[in-house]
């Protein structure tokens, strides 16, 4: 997902700095999020994949709680995208949603 990501802020009009930060686990993004707000980043989009398990979602579920609150602590942005595994019946299915995020 980063890849499309990255493409689309490349291609647009207004040049901008990326710092990319990548993390074992979902819910490490609000960590890592944190760090990249104290680190001068104005904006940060979170990308996950969580399984299909019902833990996977649990997880994301804890991430996604983590980032709201880092956005009310820091006053800052966290886009939150995330495409579980279990959302589309194929993979080429699963591929397009990724990058339709």
């Amino acid at each position: 997902m980063a890849g499309y990501v990255l493409d689309e802020i490349e291609n647009s009009t207004r040049p901008v700095k990326i710092s990319r930060y990548t993390v074992p686990g979902i819910k490490d993004l609000p960590a890592a999020a944190r760090k990249l707000i104290d680190d001068g980043c104005d904006l940060v989009i979170a990308l996950g994949m969580p399984g299909a398990a019902e833990i996977d979602k649990q997880c994301a579920n804890q991430a996604s709680i983590g980032i709201i609150m880092l956005q009310v602590l820091t006053g800052k942005h966290v886009i939150e995208v995330f495409v579980y595994e279990d959302e589309a019946e194929d993979e080429g299915a699963l591929l397009q949603m990724a990058q339709d995020r």
